[in-house]
């Protein structure tokens, strides 16, 4: 597989999304706390990390941003959808590179990420601006993106999405 090349202005993009949709990066952090305690056994008089929830937290972030996208996606909010595909790239190419990640593996989650946030811009573009260039609806194997992931991907966000509704009914009720 050829990947993308990754170009700064994902960067800068994905920074003005995040002040935009939860106030700089800092909010995606607190939105995507990894609340759950750690069942990690020590041996002997072993110190605990520094900081415990690190190696269970560390994909938190762009899962969740990950979650959110497809959730937009499926609920035909195109717009916000690539936009939170950009960020989840830009997370995880920035996770990478901290992390020295150099797998393929690594980069094909970022291509499919890059790969979902141009397929929802173009279904945002031509929704909004039926006169472009594009005179068909965008396919997803335009992008080179698998039709039966996505499908899988969408029935695991309608599920979250009437989760979350049936939660909320339940407390307002």
């Amino acid at each position: 597989m050829r990947f993308r090349k990754w170009l700064p202005k994902y960067d800068r993009l994905a920074s003005q999304f995040a002040a935009q949709h939860f106030g700089g990066w800092d909010g995606v952090l607190r939105l995507f706390t990894y609340m759950d305690r750690p069942k990690l056994t020590w041996d002997g008089d072993e110190e605990f990390p520094l900081d415990v929830y690190f190696v269970r937290k560390m994909a938190n972030e762009y899962h969740g941003l990950e979650r959110h996208a497809h959730q937009y996606y499926v609920t035909e909010q195109y717009e916000y959808a690539y936009h939170h595909w950009l960020m989840t790239a830009s997370w995880r190419n920035e996770n990478m590179r901290i992390s020295n990640f150099t797998d393929d593996r690594h980069k094909a989650a970022i291509e499919l990420d890059l790969r979902c946030a141009f397929y929802n811009e173009a279904l945002h573009d031509w929704h909004w601006n039926r006169f472009s260039v594009r005179k068909t609806l965008p396919q997803a194997y335009h992008f080179g993106l698998r039709t039966e992931i996505l499908q899988r991907k969408d029935i695991k966000a309608n599920r979250e999405i009437e989760e979350a509704v049936r939660k909320a009914i339940a407390r307002n009720g």
